[in-house]
């Protein structure tokens, strides 16, 4: 259907890639009319490292074209074909990564309906990206290639209400999901025959051989989601890419990249003269980042617009000038997840965050790695460029977003009972009475966020943002938890389930060697959360009429807790609201400061 090129962008230097609409495609109408609508559907997709970018549309000279990102890799369907099979923990990662970008275009209201392994791309660093997203349409209309045609290679995946006819939506998604998840496993496709109509038979009627009867080594868990991936009544199948997503994090399976890479068996062409330099093939986190963050823009309509130097492509190109490409994948992953305050409700209300301040501190590598206040207290530096904040699930109460932060030093510790103390002493403050007997190196709690945010103005420090906290806590890579992407095996905080000393359990420190930043004691943030009536009947019942502010503020890290399920909610980009004069046996802080300026 179309032909993909190496192209050179003539102001960045940098390679992209353009794919061009096959030419006797391009000479029916309605076909160039859909290839331009469904591209332009794909590209509100702009922004998931599981989902192909499209940078622009455009035709020129009677070609019609997409400008995507250049990735070097292969397709699934080639690794399979080389490798026969996946290990059942592989094929579960490839269908984790895989969900993750169907829950982000199935939630902006767009359905592949042609996935398949082809159509999911392996980058260098072990991660999945969904091509062709809207492009599969295509195949509704008819055009000069013969039913058949169009059909070869997409039968093997077809979903029951797309073979008879019947509008498609996520589940149809979830159906062919389930035949790739299937091919992974066994090397083998659930439904073979000696002519299409036998395949489609088999999709509509028959169910598949079992798969533990083809591999008993092949866990149960993971045959189960199989099956119901291939229900025929998409009523009787899972019915949203979110609901997948946390029986396979259940099982370990978070949606990062994976183990298994692709075989490149070519060269990146040479770059343009010295003068222009052409960008590093793996770029740096801060320059990955850097093209999730670009703002929005429509489609243009020539090739000018966008300043390509294309290859030199005939006015009818044909497949002798097509080179080997794919697209530059991001190095770093998301996870889903669902978020609870304090009495363990969930809420999803957006955030409203307080602002850092800009800080025109110098290079980071010029700052030192650690530094102490005035109190001896060590702070560690969090290093100024981008990460990802939030996370795409549904349930999340931040969507996902590339950002970029100043650097900052954010205490290792959270501020102890005796600093507490010291402070109240200083400056004539009442202490809590909860605090009167307790042992000088448990986190302070039982401290409303205005005691919080005056202990931090007396100390020369702030408050950390949503923002900044999240960073702190999950580093550049973008790990799930703050000592990394799978739960703590002994608990979050060990028997006993209470407080304990800010400097226990150095093994699962944060990356810039922060402790507890899940666990021990929940912690304050300077990011307002608007105030919303679910939560306002939450507080009111809890707080038994009692009035309260109606300012709220973030609160994020976990608390101690006896209930083991807290494990799967105390994520680094989890959070809850809490009113700003109220106090609570579960919320303590930290402290950030700035920079020398």
């Amino acid at each position: 259907m179309a032909s993909v090129f190496i192209a050179r962008h003539k102001r960045t230097g940098g390679l992209v890639a353009v794919k061009v609409l096959a030419d006797e495609l391009a000479e029916v109408p309605e076909i160039v009319e859909r290839f331009i609508q469904e591209a332009r559907t794909a590209a509100t997709l702009d922004g998931h490292p599981n989902v192909i970018s499209i940078f622009d549309i455009g035709d020129s000279n009677g070609m019609y074209y997409l400008l995507m990102p250049f990735l070097v890799g292969e397709d699934v369907g080639k690794y399979l074909k080389r490798e026969g099979r996946l290990s059942p923990n592989d094929a579960a990662n490839v269908i984790s990564q895989t969900l993750h970008g169907l829950n982000w275009a199935h939630r902006k209201g767009v359905v592949h309906r042609d996935i398949k392994p082809a159509n999911l791309y392996l980058d260098q660093n072990g991660r999945v990206v969904v091509v062709d997203f809207g492009i599969a349409k295509l195949r509704d209309v008819p055009s000069l290639q013969t039913q058949a045609n169009v059909r070869l290679g997409t039968t093997y995946y077809m979903c029951p209400e797309q073979i008879r006819g019947d509008a498609c939506d996520g589940r149809s998604d979830l159906y062919t999901l389930g035949v790739v998840f299937y091919e992974l496993l066994t090397g083998k496709r659930p439904f073979v025959g000696s002519t299409e109509q036998e395949v489609l038979t088999g999709h509509l009627e028959r169910r598949p051989p079992e798969l533990r009867a083809l591999d008993s080594s092949i866990p149960q868990a993971y045959a189960e989601i199989v099956n119901k991936l291939l229900e025929k009544d998409p009523h009787q199948r899972f019915q949203t890419a979110s609901e997948v997503i946390v029986k396979l994090e259940a099982l370990g399976q978070y949606g990062l990249p994976g183990q298994i890479h692709p075989t490149i068996k070519w060269k990146v062409p040479d770059g343009p003269t010295s003068e222009s330099p052409p960008p590093p093939v793996t770029p740096t986190p801060e320059q990955l980042m850097a093209t999730r963050t670009a703002p929005e823009r429509g489609p243009s309509t020539t090739l000018d617009r966008v300043a390509v130097e294309p290859v030199q492509i005939p006015a009818k190109s044909k497949n002798k000038f097509l080179l080997p490409i794919g697209l530059l994948g991001l190095a770093l992953a998301l996870a889903a997840g669902v978020w609870f305050w304090l009495s363990g409700q969930k809420h999803a209300a957006p955030a409203v965050t307080a602002t850092a301040p800009a800080i025109p501190n110098g290079p980071t590598s010029q700052l030192p790695a650690m530094i102490r206040d005035s109190n001896h207290k060590t702070l560690g530096l969090v290093k100024g460029g981008a990460f990802i904040f939030g996370s795409d699930s549904e349930e999340s109460p931040n969507p996902w977003k590339a950002i970029t932060l100043p650097a900052f030093y954010i205490d290792l510790t959270e501020v102890t009972v005796k600093e507490y103390r010291d402070f109240c002493a200083a400056t004539g403050r009442k202490l809590p009475p909860e605090l009167a007997g307790a042992a000088d190196d448990l986190p302070v709690t039982n401290v409303s966020w205005n005691d919080a945010e005056a202990y931090a103005s007396w100390m020369g420090k702030r408050l950390p943002t949503e923002e900044e906290w999240e960073k702190a806590a999950r580093g550049e890579s973008g790990r799930i938890f703050p000592w990394g992407n799978t739960a703590w095996a002994r608990g979050l905080n060990g028997p006993p389930d209470h407080l304990v000393g800010v400097e226990r359990f150095p093994d699962r420190t944060s990356p810039v060697g922060a402790y507890n930043m899940a666990g021990n004691a929940a912690e304050w943030t300077a990011s307002v959360f608007p105030e919303n009536k679910r939560n306002a009947d939450d507080f009111n019942r809890l707080f038994n009429g009692k009035p309260y502010s109606p300012d709220w503020y973030a609160v994020k890290g976990g608390y101690f807790s006896a209930d083991k399920k807290l494990d799967f909610f105390f994520r680094t980009y989890m959070r809850r609201p809490y009113p700003k004069d109220q106090s609570s046996p579960f919320i303590g802080f930290r402290c950030i400061e700035d920079p020398p300026k």
